[in-house]
């Protein structure tokens, strides 16, 4: 039987390159913060979820490497890249 996991797509927080359509109101420093913000509530409580049910949690990537997302939102889930295509390719789930 297939283990329960939820998939977070996300982006590391790169000033310019995270959260671009606020960066008008926001400037590129501030979009980046709300970036890295709301990826890290995310990740918070998905990390409480899997302890109390045992679903699995990976992250799925872009920009960054597994070694600044571990860094940044720790070691409990699994780092993917989103690797290339559109959203709905990037989206399809693998088996691990």
């Amino acid at each position: 039987m297939p283990r329960e996991r939820l998939i977070i797509f996300t982006r590391y927080p790169i000033a310019g390159k995270a959260k671009t359509r606020l960066i008008l109101a926001l400037e590129a420093e501030g979009a980046a913060a709300m970036q890295r913000q709301l990826t890290e509530l995310t990740v918070c409580r998905a990390v409480a979820l899997a302890v109390s049910s045992g679903v699995s949690i990976e992250v799925r990537y872009e920009g960054g490497d597994k070694r600044l997302m571990r860094g940044w939102l720790g070691g409990k889930p699994r780092y993917t890249p989103q690797g290339d295509g559109d959203l709905g390719q990037r989206r399809a789930v693998r088996i691990w």
